[in-house]
């Protein structure tokens, strides 16, 4: 804890990180990242001790900070127009930093989303500490399931990052995207680190694999929608996926 930013504010990040990380749980810690001009304090998956194993606490994936979600933060940072003025949801947030990053570039509102109850109640207490120039909220939706609507004229803004990390969500993620992009106006930006898979070559020795088969199985599902590359960053491409114009 920095004790240059008053006990009081110390006082309050104790009391959160007690309620979201009791004892056995995943430990947590802050962590400062910087995303263009701005400064964000997350709170996030502890590291473990140099040459230490992590603490068994189940899938904890969505606690710790990937990235993608840095990537996809950056490219916010220096592309506001692409946030202005829409209705911005983050699916599988986590921690929230795209969302978060969303909200100093001009949004008109953020809801951050996730199903894990722990990645709630992260988000819950990132959206405390880093204010906004909009409204942020914290609601819990599973890949699959419908975002709440828009408010009458205002375009949604999709945010997922390191969100297709196994094949299994690939068909759940489309069905929220296609619920969610409701006219050429909405779209989804996805950051997305290829995991390549691994198997046995005729040796018996350990090959991985040279293609992306959950991103490819993305975009098979995706053909009903505009899905192209617009960035990258290191390992980390970043897709634009929206309604193709003239259709709803």
């Amino acid at each position: 804890i920095d004790p240059t930013r008053g006990s009081n504010k110390n006082a309050g990040l104790e009391a959160r990180l007690a309620v979201i990380a009791p004892s056995g749980a995943a430990a947590l810690e802050r962590q400062t990242v910087r995303v263009g001009e701005n400064a964000f304090e997350l709170l996030c998956r502890a590291a473990p001790p140099p040459g230490g194993p992590k603490a068994p606490c189940g899938d904890a994936t969505g606690l710790e900070l990937w990235a993608g979600a840095k990537c996809l933060a950056n490219f916010l940072a220096v592309r506001p127009g692409v946030v202005k003025g829409r209705r911005v949801v983050e699916l599988g947030a986590g921690l929230g930093l795209p969302g978060l990053a969303a909200g100093k570039c001009g949004a008109a509102s953020v809801l951050l989303t996730d199903a894990d109850p722990r990645a709630l109640a992260v988000l819950r207490a990132n959206a405390a500490a880093n204010k906004t120039t909009c409204p942020v909220s914290v609601e819990a939706l599973a890949y699959g399931a419908p975002p709440p609507p828009p408010p009458a004229g205002i375009a949604t803004l999709v945010l997922a990052a390191d969100a297709l990390y196994a094949s299994v969500h690939c068909a759940p993620l489309h069905a929220t995207l296609s619920k969610a992009l409701r006219s050429p106006q909405d779209c989804c930006y996805l950051a997305h680190e290829p995991r390549y898979s691994w198997s046995r070559g005729a040796d018996g020795e350990p090959v991985q694999d040279s293609t992306d088969e959950v991103l490819d199985k993305f975009k098979t599902l995706c053909a009903d929608l505009d899905f192209s590359e617009v960035g990258a960053d290191g390992d980390v491409k970043l897709f634009r996926v929206a309604r193709r114009r003239g259709e709803s």
